[in-house]
């Protein structure tokens, strides 16, 4: 399945543009704009189906592709449930709670139908077997495949961030998982969604050239965040192509980001999941520095993070090691951005109240 022809990419890059142009087109009847007010600041209404698009061209490339398994099967149905979801957020602006509940109910049907969950974390202590996780192993593949998907979901806040991030992200695993000679059919849907946002950088990066400003939405961030999470933990714990720990600097970007984000918000008081500026790139955008300067950093951080993934997985890196590190950075990440706060200031450049303007 990993050997498609070349005009099953082809078709998936094509068809992704005709049914983003459609689905614009038909968004305003369908109530599928954002709107600026609150704490979104760009201008004018955009269609949020730039998601909706890429999923449903890869359904139809996929159709033409025989003898799916039962773990494909779950995962476009998972996928599926969770894109029609993100539709309903997007249409009617779902309360955390109940956006989150439902979440875990279509993950934890789809890791227990399917048999996959994170039965072991790796040797995360120097000269112990790995640990185990027993009964927890359910629950806790759940937990962290939700967070994984809140994770995409909340970094989605720039243009061309979350489809530049999620990229960086599948293309190297997707090369890697065909290096390792993985299990081809989840490496294969993750090639070709990339292949999707590719053609959807068209539509949402933040340069002159591009075709029609449209958004993600989350009828996309909640489903890609979901394939992301579930194709780390099967290569993670089925064929050992990846450690659990890789896994982490894969997705280094929106897991630090995030958690440091809820973590400082419920330092303050706040509810973790109130909409606020304070994700690293508002505090890069309130310090001055462009749109496109802020997406350049943001792609390059995550490079040399996936950088250090490859680097620890082609060298045997142990896991404690591979996990010391990340939390070694994850802490001084998240205490630069506590500092920036209090301080008003980043690299010397005052911080404005908060950004605005036509990418954000």
């Amino acid at each position: 399945m990993t050997q498609l022809p070349w005009l099953h990419w082809l078709a998936m890059f094509v068809l992704t543009h005709v049914l983003i142009a459609l689905l614009a087109a038909l968004a305003p009847r369908a109530g599928w704009m954002d709107r600026p007010g609150g704490h979104k600041h760009h201008q004018g209404e955009v269609p949020v189906i730039g998601g909706l698009a890429v999923l449903l061209a890869g359904l139809i490339v996929m159709l033409a592709i025989p003898d799916w398994s039962l773990k494909l099967r779950l995962t476009l149905l998972g996928m599926g449930l969770l894109g029609i979801l993100g539709l309903l957020d997007d249409r009617f602006n779902m309360s955390a709670r109940w956006r989150m509940l439902a979440q875990a109910l279509i993950v934890f049907g789809v890791l227990w139908a399917s048999g996959l969950s994170l039965h072991s974390v790796g040797a995360l202590l120097p000269g112990l077997a790995p640990i185990q996780l027993a009964w927890f192993a359910l629950p806790f593949s759940v937990f962290c495949l939700v967070g994984v998907i809140n994770a995409y979901n909340m970094v989605d806040g720039m243009d061309g961030l979350s489809g530049s991030l999620f990229v960086l992200i599948a293309g190297p695993l997707w090369f890697w998982l065909l290096y390792a000679k993985a299990d081809p059919q989840l490496p294969t849907v993750l090639g070709l969604i990339s292949i999707g946002m590719l053609a959807f950088l068209l539509w949402n990066w933040p340069f002159r050239w591009r075709i029609r400003r449209v958004f993600l939405g989350d009828a996309g961030t909640l489903p890609l965040g979901f394939l992301l999470g579930l194709v780390l933990v099967e290569s993670s714990q089925t064929g050992f192509e990846l450690s659990p720990t890789s896994a982490l600097w894969l997705l280094a970007w929106p897991l630090i980001d995030t958690v440091s984000v809820l973590l400082r918000r419920l330092l303050n008081g706040q509810s973790a999941f109130s909409a606020d500026q304070r994700h690293a790139h508002h505090l890069l955008l309130r310090a001055g520095f462009s749109v496109r300067e802020t997406l350049l950093i943001a792609m390059l951080v995550q490079l040399a993070a996936v950088a250090i993934a490859l680097f620890g997985l082609l060298h045997g890196a142990p896991d404690w090691l591979m996990a010391a590190l990340f939390l070694i950075v994850a802490f001084s990440l998240h205490g630069l951005a506590i500092r920036v706060e209090r301080r008003g200031r980043l690299f010397d450049r005052v911080l404005l109240t908060r950004v605005g303007g036509d990418h954000v």
